[in-house]
Parts: structure tokens; C-alpha cells; sequence
């Protein structure tokens, strides 16, 4: 398990990298991250053998998923370098993966400025092996 803090008090933010995953594991995306309330929004993935590749986002609140929140996005495999774009305005998510939007202007609406984290956990065939070729991000801080 594994996890890289990307920016704090990001409010509006774009993220562009390329990044290539392999094998078998799960990673997230945890955007508006309060560390303190356990706060936010998560994307996760988990590409397994038997059951395929599922993407979900969920809220987070008192650092526990809420369930009712829970949406599975679709069935979509991540196993070689590709481009990767993420970006919240307006507490709006779009979340692309190579031609694929996985996410297009997905409504966060309890969205406040926090952390962006990325990172890897583990399943059953462990955490998922990544590769970051290049990753940048243009975040505007919190004005309130």
C-alpha cells in the first residue's frame, strides 16, 4: 500500500499525466481529501481475474465510505501506459482515460477544497503496480 499527496487546498484543479498500471490490484483517487474529518470524494478501480475491471466513486465522510453514495461507473481495464486527465470545476469531475471519459462533469456537490491523493491498495492479488511516466497538476487554492 502506497499513497502520494499531490496538493493540498485544491478547490479547482486539472491533473494530466501518463501513467501505466499492471497486473492485478487496486488503486484511488481521493479529490478534496480533509485528512482531519476524513472528508471527500474517492475514484477506485480494482482490476481482478474473475470479475473484471469495475471503476466506482463514493463519498467519504468521518473517514468511511457512504454507501448510498456509491456508484459503479463501468467495466473498463487499465493495463498499459496511457494518457490520464482529471480535472473538478465547479465541483464538477471529468476523469478521462485515454479516449474514454470515464467520468464527464460528474456532480460532487459536498466538494470542498482538500488534498488530492493518489495511490494503490491491496486486494486480494495484492496492491496494483504503477508506473508514472510524467504527472503534473495546475491547481487554484481555496480563496475563502
Amino acid at each position: 500500500n502506497a499513497a502520494l499527496r499531490l496538493v493540498e487546498g485544491a478547490r479547482d484543479f486539472e491533473l494530466e499525466g501518463r501513467i501505466a498500471m499492471k497486473d492485478y490490484g487496486g488503486w484511488f483517487l481521493l479529490l478534496g481529501w480533509n485528512e482531519e474529518h476524513g472528508n471527500g470524494y474517492v475514484v477506485h478501480h480494482c482490476t481482478m481475474k474473475e470479475s473484471g475491471a469495475p471503476w466506482f466513486i463514493t463519498e467519504m465522510r468521518g473517514h468511511s465510505a457512504v454507501e448510498e453514495t456509491t456508484q459503479e461507473l463501468k467495466q473498463l481495464e487499465w493495463k498499459r501506459m496511457q494518457d490520464v486527465r482529471v480535472e473538478v470545476r465547479n465541483s464538477l469531475l471529468t476523469f478521462q482515460l485515454g479516449p474514454t471519459k470515464v467520468l464527464d462533469g460528474e456532480m460532487l456537490p459536498n466538494y470542498q477544497p482538500g488534498a488530492i491523493v493518489f495511490g494503490v491498495y491491496d486486494t486480494k492479488y495484492g496492491p496494483r503496480p504503477v508506473h508514472l511516466e510524467s504527472l503534473r497538476i495546475r491547481a487554484a487554492a481555496d480563496s475563502e
